[in-house]
Parts: structure tokens; sequence; C-alpha cells
């Protein structure tokens, strides 16, 4: 090739980046559609960080968790973008080569979610559908945007150089010839009409690459959106909270501090901890729950059957394991369902059995000791949360609850199958990646009030808080200011042995920094241990420290 030829059929590396860029965008916007439409679960962005969650090893996911709390599932979608863009513009650049190099990759992109959709727990012939779709439209958008990265085609014999056009190929020298002043060439300072007509056809260019870019993307983004706003492809059923047979007292009263969480915590401002990218979406209508394994009656139960027994109500404190000391991944909640011991005992356990592990719609498994399932705690499947149905995020149409366990060893959610077996023959989802598979709630506090670094006002301040237990009430929480002596701080009205405590205690405070510190006690003597130890394995120990200032 010519080494002076700059624009003749030749596409730049960063045209050609923004044309993978855009067919990125739309094969993502068009796959997300369609999965909507069949199968959400294969939408390509939710199926490979799906993948990606499964894949990734145990401290990875201790530390996205520790570090992200909630938003570790946004980051990680935008991780799979990211990635996917910057694929789009490896697979632009290597289609200006050849078209077939960029075909090449994004077929194997799109094999790649699809595998990805087909090895879901939910997986159906449906699930390649949303890959094969975003594989054609990211084909089909690099083979039309490609020509227009192409640079103005230079039929005149002229090019755009660095300080103007060079007229060459004259018939009697064969070395070229220029011609200064005289409106053909580009010299200096002068412009010919060849010149202007490559430079308005180099801006044409640029117009039709700009807009053929901006529409694909825009495109894609249109089509992602109206994926996340299409109703379900089918009609779930509708169904209603049934009432328990004797519906418990209201709840005992929260305590009149500012900042103080209520005593009940609202389902949207409970905390949400699971594997899952997309919450999973389940028709009551269709569910069923299975109890198998070691036992002698294996029956299955429909929602209608399900709710057609005995109903109760109790109240529990519900905690993730990942909760650093302080940590907000706490609530408490009235539950409404049906015991997990009458269950148990329909299907008749056998002897030797000693572990319980729950399946979710997910696969997602969890081993609960068999004890906590049939003993007076009264653990539950629960399909209600202060008095409303679960929602699909906290786990509809139902759920394991065992009181006075950490949730990923007692809170199964879209609960799907009960095995009975032991410890010794089956392990469960975080039990496999090194975590402990008995792991009680550990006796612990936390101050809600004042909030960490907020400024205050000399005088009279509320410190405020909740703590709780394992299956003990907690009997006292003390508060230290500046490693000072300890006080005894206001409790709020016991709620029992599976419910926080709500304290209060009124500090006056002077000017300056300081820090704030609370430890509670059990009812059977024990004081909340010092630390630090972190949640690995079984919980985390320690004082929940807060540092405020207060101004003159």
């Amino acid at each position: 090739m010519d080494s002076r030829r700059t624009a003749d059929s030749r596409v730049s590396l960063a045209r050609a980046g923004w044309v993978g860029v855009a067919a990125v965008a739309v094969a993502m916007g068009v796959g997300h559609l369609v999965a909507a439409l069949t199968e959400p679960s294969a939408s390509p962005v939710v199926a490979l960080a799906a993948r990606v969650i499964d894949a990734s090893p145990k401290p990875l996911k201790d530390w996205a968790v520790a570090a992200l709390g909630t938003l570790d599932k946004p980051v990680l979608l935008a991780g799979v973008m990211a990635v996917a863009v910057g694929l789009g513009v490896v697979a632009g650049r290597l289609s200006s080569r050849r078209m077939v190099y960029g075909w090449a990759l994004v077929g194997g992109l799109g094999g790649v979610v699809i595998a990805a959709a087909v090895v879901g727990p939910n997986a159906s012939v449906r699930s390649v559908l949303p890959g094969v779709a975003a594989m054609l439209a990211g084909g089909f958008a690099l083979w039309r945007l490609l020509p227009l990265a192409e640079g103005p085609s230079t039929n005149s014999g002229t090019e755009i150089g660095g300080s103007g056009t060079e007229m060459r190929g004259g018939p009697s020298t064969g070395s070229g010839t220029e011609r200064p002043g005289s409106g053909s060439g580009l010299g200096g300072s002068g412009t010919g009409a060849a010149g202007d007509f490559e430079l308005a056809e180099a801006e044409a260019s640029r117009r039709r690459l700009l807009l053929g870019v901006a529409g694909t993307i825009s495109l894609g983004l249109i089509s992602g959106v109206a994926g996340a706003l299409v109703p379900p492809s089918k009609q779930f059923r509708i169904v209603t909270l049934p009432t328990a047979a004797r519906p418990l007292p209201p709840p005992v009263a929260s305590l009149p501090v500012e900042g103080m969480p209520p005593y009940l915590t609202p389902q949207d401002e409970l905390y949400r901890v699971d594997i899952n990218v997309a919450v999973p979406q389940l028709d009551a209508g269709e569910w069923r729950l299975d109890i198998d394994g070691m036992v002698d009656r294996p029956y299955s139960l429909t929602w209608d059957d399900l709710v057609g027994l005995e109903v109760v109500e109790r109240d529990s404190t519900l905690l993730c394991v990942s909760n650093e000391v302080g940590g907000t991944y706490v609530g408490h909640v009235r539950w409404r369902g049906v015991r997990t011991k009458d269950l148990l005992a329909r299907a008749g356990v056998k002897p030797g059995a000693n572990m319980v592990l729950s399946t979710s719609t997910d696969s997602f498994t969890v081993s609960t000791p068999l004890e906590a399932l049939i003993d007076d705690r009264e653990a539950l499947i629960a399909f209600g949360m202060n008095g409303e149905l679960l929602t699909a995020e906290h786990g509809f149409p139902a759920r394991l609850v065992t009181p006075g366990l950490y949730g990923f060893v007692g809170a199964t959610k879209w609960l799907r199958r009960l095995t009975v077996t032991r410890f010794e023959d089956r392990t469960a989802y975080w039990t496999t990646r090194g975590w402990s598979d008995r792991a009680p709630i550990k006796l612990a506090s936390r101050i809600a009030t004042p909030a960490s670094f907020r400024p205050l006002k000399p005088g009279p301040v509320a410190i405020g808080g909740t703590a709780w237990a394992s299956r003990v009430v907690v009997s006292k929480v003390e508060v230290r200011i500046d490693g000072g002596a300890w006080q005894e701080a206001t409790l709020g009205p016991d709620g029992g042995v599976d419910s926080w405590r709500q304290w209060y205690l009124t500090w006056d405070a002077t000017p300056g920094a300081h820090t704030i510190e609370c430890r509670a006690w059990s009812a059977d003597g024990k004081v909340q241990s010092v630390g630090p130890v972190p949640v690995d394995p079984d919980g985390p120990e320690g004082y929940h420290l807060l540092k405020v200032q207060v101004g003159a």
C-alpha cells in the first residue's frame, strides 16, 4: 500500500472502536428486551453477572459484601458492561481489518452469553433466545456501520496531507507536479477546489458515522429500557395473605428517640443480601414445596396446601453473618407462616438425620441444624412480613425463617425444597466456601443515633440503638464515652428471646471530639465480646465504636 495514502478506503481505529461500542450497545439492549419477553434470567448482562458470582472465589465475595454492601450487584453489572464495551472496541477494530474477524468475536461472545444462560438454575429452551438475538443484532450493526467508518474516496488523485494536497502522476514526468498559486493545490495557505471537495466529503463522512453510531446506541438504550419496563409475559396468580390462627398482640412501642430505627423493620427498609443479580419472580399458582430425604413420607405442597395449614405469627430478628460490627444488615420482623416442625412431623424424620438442606429456586442451598427446625423456637415457612405478603425481594412466595441463626444457615428465600439429611452427607452453598454450618447469632449491640461524624451541639444528646442475642433476652446495655466508665442505658420493652431490644442513654455532650462505645449483656450473664473477630466464618465480634464532633 502506498505510504502516502491516508483515507482511501481505510478505516481509522478510533472510528472502528466506536462502531464496536455501538454494536455492543444494541446487542445488550436487544438481548435484554428479548429476555424480558421470554426468560428474564437469560438477559445477557444478568446471565453473565450471575456466572461471575458463581465462579468468584470466596475472598472476593467476602470483600464485595464488606466493601460494597448493597452496591455489590450494581457494581458487578457495571463491570460486566464495561468489559463488554471493551470487547466491542476490539471487535470493531478487528472488523476494520477483515469483517470476518469481528463477526468471529461477536459469535464467540454470543456463545458465552448463551452458555451463561443455559447453565442457569431455571434454564429452558427459551434461554438461548436472548443470546441469539444479541449476537444477530451486534453482528448486523457491525456490518452496517463499518462502511460509515471509512474515510472519503480519493478518485481525483488528491490526498489530504498535513500541509496541503499534492497532485501527482503527471503525464510527462511521472513523479507529479505541484502548482502553487493556481488554485488547484493546497500549499501553505491556499485552498483549491479538490481540497474543498475532500474536506467536505470528510465532514460528511464524520456526520454519517456519528448519526449511525448515535442511532444504534440509542436503539440499544431504548431496547434495554423497554425490557426493564415490559410487563411479565404471563399473568401471575393473585394471592392474599391468610390470617393467623392466633394473631400476636400489637408489637412493643419503639422508644421515642430521634434516629432510633422502628421496632419492626418495614419490608422496603430490611436489608437484602443474596447471590441473585435479578430478583426471582415466582408465580404462587405454579409454586411447590417438596419435602424429601431421610423421611418416611416425602410429599409436596402447593401454595393452597401451605396456606391451608395452621398459620402462626412470630417476631424475630433477622441478621446477616456478613454484618460488620455496627452494620445495618439487621432488622426485626413480625413473620407469618407455617411451622417447620409441623411439616417435618408430617413427613416423619428418620433416625440419624441432623440437618435440613433447603434449596431456593435459584439452586442456592442452606444447611440448617434439624433441632432448630423442630424445637420450641418455632421456625417458619413464612409468606408474610409485618402483616403484608412477602415481596419478591424478600422471598415470595415463601422463605425459611429460623430464629436465633444467621441468615446463611436459616433463612432461605424463594424456597422450593426441604431435604432432611446429615451434615456428614451434604454441604450447602456457603459451607462449601469455608463458612460455618452452625452459626447462632452472637450477642451484640449497635449505636443507631447519633450518626457517625455528625456535628453535635453541646448539651443533652440521646445515644440510642439496638441489641440482640441468640435465643436469650438482652438484659442490659452499657455505654462509655472516651474510654471512661461504663454507664447503664435505659432499655426498651422486652419483646422475647428472639427479638432485638432498643436502648438509649442521655449524654451531656461537651465541645470537642469524642468516641462512644456500647456493649450488651444477656439474661444468662454473658457479656458482649470486645473482639475484634472478623465475620468469617461464623459472625463478627467487637464493640461498636462511634466518633462524633461536638461544636463549641
